[in-house]
């Protein structure tokens, strides 16, 4: 219940947000913390502010074949019997803080991602959620309505998720789109 709280809070925010006269980007997403891709909206919290959050809905999967174990999620939250594919969407959100002027900028963030498998395994829990914690290059052009980030989002335990899974530095490349 909780859960379902703290997301709909975010969307109504972002709804909210969608409609001022801050920087507004819609991204393409590959990697981090969005699994293989994703898509997100991402603006600042006032016009001229450095501090901004980030909303997006994401793809991933799992694949075990044979001896290899193949994961395009952030997190190996399940481990998938041989020959069996699972399936993972996710709603990573974070807030961040761009540090630089103009259109060069160190982007540092945290974040929560809540995500659901399609796999299950002994009663195991398809819903989860991770915390992760980003640091990426970010150039906004001033002239052209285009965001370009590439980092590195690093997933990590979060207290009462409940799972125990494993863990890995993953490379994150977003192209935005100005609103």
């Amino acid at each position: 219940m909780i859960k379902i709280k703290l997301v709909l809070f975010v969307v109504i925010i972002s709804v909210s947000t969608l409609f001022s006269q801050n920087k507004k980007y819609v991204g393409l997403n590959v990697a981090g913390s969005n699994g293989l891709f994703g898509i997100s909206f991402d603006s600042r919290f006032k016009e001229n502010s450095k501090f901004g959050y980030n909303l997006g809905i994401s793809y991933g999967f799992e694949k075990n074949s044979g001896g290899s174990h193949w994961y395009f999620t952030p997190v190996k939250a399940y481990y998938p019997e041989d020959g069996r594919m699972c399936n993972y969407f996710s709603i990573p959100m974070n807030v961040h803080y761009l540090f630089g002027k103009e259109k060069h900028f160190l982007e540092t963030a945290l974040g929560l991602s809540f995500f659901v498998t399609d796999y299950n395994f002994k009663n195991d829990n398809r819903i989860g959620y991770f915390s992760f914690a980003r640091i990426a290059y970010r150039y906004e052009s001033i002239s052209k309505p285009l965001l370009f980030s590439i980092g590195i989002d690093a997933p990590f335990r979060t207290p009462g998720s409940g799972l125990g899974y494993s863990l890995s530095l993953s490379p994150s490349i977003t192209i935005g789109y100005k609103l």
